[in-house]
């Protein structure tokens, strides 16, 4: 490892009323095998105690304090405070392994050619398991139609270069941080590094944003907003970044017919309707709904069956 290694990372923390955790991160960053250069902690307009929580570290951790504009903002500030040759994120409520540096400066020590390295995660909290991780990204292939709605990045796993000419959006809330990671790998193709080992971990709890029907349905229309006007996409690259928010939104539609939660439902699929490239053949757009007596009138005889299957098996 380069003897200078402990002067090659800025960690930004973008924080938003995060003093129940935010000890806890500051902490994980500081055990790191490899220390990092400096903490900076852009405190975006909390009403609790985390910037007096973080500045009570001292160094190397530094607070900016400004008043809230969104994670993107307080990310991209973060950015441009930092003064280390990379940059690494995590979230206020976010840890890492104590050797997640040391092996992401070894990678990048190994392919000078890395603009970005991001490791494996897991779920902790409220949810214990390990993140699913696409086999393709597992090899390094990010620049695939599936990369659109199924992929391996996650924030709080990344470390980038600080002089990369790239951004969080801040014309949207909903996603932005799918947008800035897969316009890293289709900017920068083979360019990007996948760690598999899990060495970040991802807190799950009650606060963090739900699948709400605003969430899923701005989050969609933004992202086909954006992979319309993405100059760094092929024509084929952005109908299929389209034509894979349809097939995720249809997906999500046919649970929600089957729950019969027909207000999502019916809000969710004029959604669909607006970014279906095919919506002649989407058997979701083209499936008559009947009125809702129908299928309270089907779901009672489907248990009176069921009841009856069950007693003559008994």
């Amino acid at each position: 490892m380069n003897t200078n290694a402990t002067k090659q990372v800025s960690v930004v923390i973008p924080c938003y009323n995060g003093a129940e955790y935010l000890a806890e991160t500051i902490r994980s960053v500081l055990a790191q095998t490899v220390a990092v250069h400096e903490i900076i902690v852009v405190d975006d307009g909390s009403t609790d105690t985390s910037a007096d929580l973080a500045e009570s570290f001292g160094h190397p951790v530094r607070v900016i304090r400004q008043t809230n504009q969104g994670e993107s903002v307080a990310r991209n500030r973060g950015i441009e405070e930092a003064i280390s040759p990379w940059v690494a994120f995590v979230d206020a409520d976010d840890l890492w392994e104590t050797t997640k540096i040391e092996q992401q400066l070894q990678a990048v020590q190994n392919h000078p050619e890395i603009v970005l390295v991001f490791t494996g995660y897991r779920m902790f909290g409220a949810a214990n398991h390990l993140a699913p991780i696409p086999p393709a990204q597992v090899a390094g292939d990010f620049c695939r139609p599936d990369t659109f709605f199924r992929y391996a990045f996650s924030p709080s796993s990344a470390m980038v270069r600080r002089d990369l000419p790239l951004r969080f959006v801040t014309w949207t809330k909903f996603g932005e941080d799918r947008l800035y990671f897969l316009e890293a790998a289709f900017r920068f193709r083979n360019q990007l590094k996948f760690l598999p080992d899990p060495l970040t971990l991802y807190r799950k709890h009650a606060h963090q944003q739900t699948r709400s029907p605003e969430l899923v349905s701005r989050g969609t229309l933004d992202f086909v907003r954006w992979a319309d006007h993405a100059n760094f996409l092929s024509d084929e690259e952005r109908f299929a970044a389209r034509r894979a928010m349809a097939d995720s939104l249809t997906e999500h539609l046919d649970g929600l017919r089957w729950k019969r939660e027909w207000n999502r439902f019916c809000e969710l699929r004029e959604v669909l309707r607006k970014i279906e490239p095919s919506p002649e053949s989407n058997v979701i757009l083209n499936e008559r709904i009947y009125p809702r007596w129908v299928y309270t009138l089907k779901d009672c005889i489907d248990n009176i069956r069921h009841r009856s299957r069950a007693e003559v098996v008994q």
